[in-house]
Parts: C-alpha cells; sequence; structure tokens
C-alpha cells in the first residue's frame, strides 16, 4: 500500500490577505477582539476608511521605542484586484497561523515585536503596547465622518503620539510586501537608550 499525501490550497481576497497581516500585528500587540474587528472593518468596507495601521510600544516613561506600521494604497489595489484579485495560501513564504494567511514581511515584523516583548519583560522593563489608526483622505476630508469614524476606533480627534525616546527614531525604509505590493511595512525603533 501506498501512503497518501494531501495538501490543501486556500483562496483569500486581496482585502483579506491585508486584513490578516493587520490582525496578526494587532494580537501579538495584545490588542482587544472589539477593536481589531472595528478596524478590519475599517479596511474591508467599500470604500475603504483606514489607508494604515501602526502598533506601537512605550518604555516606562511613556515614550515610544519601536513601532510597526502597515500602510495601504487603496489606489493600487483597486488596480491590483482587476488583474490579480486572489492570493493562495500555497504561496512560498506564506504561512496559515491562527487561521491567517501570514505574508513573510509581516511573519517577521510580529515576531521582532514579540522578541521585543518578551526581552522586556524578562529584564523587568516596563513596556506596553498600543496602536494607531490613519484614516483615507475622503475620511479626513469629511469632518463628521471623521468624528464619527473617530468615536467607533475609541480615538480622540487630533491628539500627538507619544514622543520618541532619545529623539528621532531610526527607521527602515518602507518595504512592499512582494505578493501584495499594495501594502508596505515600515519598522522604526528608538535611536538610543537612556
Amino acid at each position: 500500500m501506498h501512503p497518501r499525501t494531501y495538501t490543501q490550497t486556500l483562496t483569500y481576497t486581496r482585502v483579506g490577505a491585508i486584513a490578516d497581516q493587520v490582525q496578526h500585528l494587532l494580537r501579538i500587540s495584545g490588542a482587544g477582539r472589539a477593536q481589531i474587528d472595528r478596524i478590519l472593518q475599517g479596511m474591508r468596507c467599500t470604500p475603504p476608511d483606514i489607508a494604515a495601521v501602526g502598533v506601537f510600544c512605550l518604555d516606562g516613561h511613556r515614550e515610544r521605542v519601536l513601532e510597526i506600521v502597515l500602510a495601504v494604497d487603496w489606489e493600487a489595489h483597486a488596480q491590483y484586484v482587476q488583474t490579480d484579485p486572489n492570493l493562495t495560501s500555497n504561496r512560498p513564504g506564506w504561512d496559515l497561523e491562527d487561521d491567517l494567511l501570514i505574508g513573510p514581511e509581516a511573519y517577521l515584523a510580529g515576531d521582532r515585536l514579540s522578541k521585543f516583548l518578551r526581552q522586556a519583560d524578562s529584564i523587568g522593563e516596563e513596556v506596553r503596547t498600543a496602536h494607531w489608526v490613519q484614516f483615507t483622505p475622503r475620511v479626513l476630508a469629511d469632518a463628521e465622518l471623521h468624528r464619527r469614524l473617530c468615536a467607533l476606533h475609541g480615538l480622540e480627534e487630533g491628539t500627538d503620539l507619544p514622543a520618541w525616546r532619545g529623539g528621532e527614531p531610526r527607521e527602515q525604509a518602507p518595504r512592499q510586501f512582494e505578493d501584495l505590493p499594495e501594502l508596505s511595512l515600515t519598522q522604526r525603533h528608538a535611536a538610543r537608550r537612556q
């Protein structure tokens, strides 16, 4: 008798794959299920409300020490959907993890965030995580819609993000996802420790 091998390939919409990358990083940061669902709803609606999501870590002095940003070019996305509307789970470097299809770029960024949090915990450094969203230009141009969406996401209009520890951060140039080029990832970290 010959052993049988079975494989399974799942198909995802492009917006579903984008949402999975965002959800992956938000889960690692400890964001709550309701927060994540609201953000994903703002990315999946037509037209989308959210253009970027940032996850960041604050030290004990409430200064940013690490930030990971996922930004979507929705105009490019609309063009890609016309020619290549779906992604499959059998792409090289992509992993299925807890019902999410994770691209290698988000996987590595999530791993970096996890390691940073574990390291801080192991040395007793107080670190907490938070996130932000950037609305699309359409939302920002409509004051009433912007207010309504800020309330929905529990955001205060016009609030500034916490300052960086040590001044301006070091930033890696935005990196496009190889299989989702409308999605880019940027990582920033504090320039020096104090």
